[in-house]
């Protein structure tokens, strides 16, 4: 269905797409805290972030969006502020998409 139609039964109609979200594992939790010193990026997450995000999420930020950054988004949506918003794919991908 278009937004047009889902808009017809609800409010608003927008999908906030991410590519993926610091939860301090990498891809799918394969890669947890303990690889990242056996791969030489860091004893922490924060450490071994840079690499990470080059490795599994490249984008110009050279980083991964935290929890609060998408949470932020999806609370603006859900507000007033965001009435004339609708029908919309919101990437929170830090630019990895290239799109402007």
């Amino acid at each position: 269905k278009s937004a047009k139609k889902f808009t017809k039964e609800a409010n608003y109609v927008n999908i906030v797409s991410m590519k993926e979200i610091n939860k301090k594992m990498s891809k799918s939790g394969i890669i947890i805290l303990d690889e990242y010193g056996k791969r030489g990026w860091g004893e922490t997450f924060e450490a071994a972030e840079a690499s990470i995000a080059a490795t599994f999420f490249d984008n110009p930020l050279g980083r991964i969006a935290t929890r609060e950054e998408v949470a932020d988004l999806v609370v603006f949506l859900a507000s007033a502020r965001a009435s004339f918003i609708n029908g919309q794919n919101i990437a929170v991908d830090g630019g990895a998409l290239g799109i402007v």
